[in-house]
């Protein structure tokens, strides 16, 4: 960590547009290990709650979940994955309440 941020943190998010789920989830839980939990790229985090893939879906709200701050300002769009068609989302939805 350099600076109070994540050295490759650019290349990372650049990873949450990449075409596999996989590579997707794995770029949502390298960002939620940067420091402050990955606070400083919650908005990128939040937009993944609107992904195609549950899975994906479910790995953004844990990493709302674990931001010491930034994950707050989403708490609404959190309650809305209640709805979600996933139990595997709702679970975390709830769990990120």
């Amino acid at each position: 960590m350099e600076g109070g941020g994540f050295a490759h943190a650019a290349q990372i998010v650049a990873m949450l547009e990449h075409g596999h789920s996989p590579v997707r989830k794995a770029a949502l839980k390298a960002l939620s290990g940067t420091e402050g939990g990955g606070s400083a790229y919650a908005a990128q985090i939040a937009e993944m709650l609107q992904d195609s893939q549950y899975d994906v879906r479910a790995a953004a709200l844990k990493a709302l979940s674990g931001m010491e701050n930034g994950g707050s300002a989403y708490a609404a769009q959190i309650v809305e994955m209640l709805q979600d068609s996933s139990r595997s989302v709702r679970e975390a939805a709830l769990q990120a309440l």
